[in-house]
């Protein structure tokens, strides 16, 4: 339930990248572009508290950083997230000790994004 609640998640992101930004690009590059939002930034400064380190399920030897300093890391580390759920390469342990804060963290950060976005648009 966790991994499927992570990805419907992912999918309200892809699908508010898709309305906000260029439509010509992948779903990742849109996303990318979180990194310059400024009410992204500081929504992910004042959600995460520590970083944290996932593996890829297809490659445990490659580490990705939560880093609340580095937009762009950042979200590379949900999108692995996302990735491991989808793309099962290898058993992932701690499966419960990695969705579960960044799901709360994830849905914070998307939530004060969009809704900032939102009254961007209802105050011009």
């Amino acid at each position: 339930e966790l991994q499927m609640a992570y990805m419907l998640l992912w999918t309200v992101l892809e699908r508010y990248t898709t309305l906000r930004y260029e439509l010509n690009q992948a779903p990742i590059e849109r996303i990318y572009q979180l990194k310059d939002d400024p009410n992204f930034c500081k929504a992910l400064k004042e959600v995460v508290e520590r970083k944290r380190t996932v593996f890829r399920s297809d490659n445990p030897r490659t580490r990705v950083v939560l880093d609340p300093d580095k937009p762009k890391n950042a979200i590379n580390y949900y999108y692995q997230i996302r990735s491991n759920i989808v793309h099962r390469g290898k058993a992932i342990y701690d499966d419960y000790n990695i969705l579960f804060p960044s799901i709360n963290e994830l849905l914070k950060i998307t939530r004060t994004t969009i809704m900032s976005a939102f009254s961007m648009s209802e105050t011009k």
